[in-house]
């Protein structure tokens, strides 16, 4: 079911945004769908991340503008264009421009307000990056002396050490 969304969506970046679904060939290596993280882009692996639960419900084009946000991130990275805290605003912000460009190109007005709508709660915040980190390993159920560990680290990570 998720090969089948993901490979329709990118089908549809193909189709009207065809620029776009070109640069994700060069600046993105793999597309991994997991059951724990996602939507993401991961710089070090150029892989865009999404998450499986949340494809299940999702709109193909909604899938699709998920994959473009990210493979802008993508190519801001391959521009050697860290995702720092003094330009988080700035990257999120290309990317949400990049998803409302796709959405008015196929006609899904619908889909760019919900973009923009996402820009009222800065989720790329220090406190809003720890706050889901670990509210994730509640939900995976970490516990014992590892999820300490991992927990006490992700704590300590934030804000992030530039």
């Amino acid at each position: 079911m998720w090969l089948e969304k993901v490979s329709r969506a990118l089908s549809l970046i193909e189709a009207f945004q065809p620029s776009v679904y070109r640069r994700m060939g060069t600046d993105v290596d793999r597309i991994l769908v997991d059951r724990i993280r996602g939507p993401m882009y991961y710089a070090p692996g150029r892989v865009v991340w999404l998450h499986g639960p949340g494809l299940h419900n999702a709109e193909v084009e909604a899938v699709a503008g998920m994959l473009v946000h990210e493979a802008t991130h993508a190519r801001i990275a391959t521009n050697r264009i860290r995702y720092s805290r003094e330009v988080r605003a700035r990257h999120e912000l290309a990317c949400v421009k990049a998803e409302v460009r796709y959405a008015m190109r196929i006609g899904r007005t619908d889909l760019a307000e919900r973009a923009v709508a996402k820009l009222d709660e800065p989720w790329w915040s220090d406190e809003d990056l720890k706050k889901r980190a670990l509210a994730e390993f509640d939900r995976l159920g970490l516990g014992g002396p590892v999820g300490r560990l991992l927990r006490h680290k992700v704590e300590r990570s934030y804000p992030p050490h530039e």
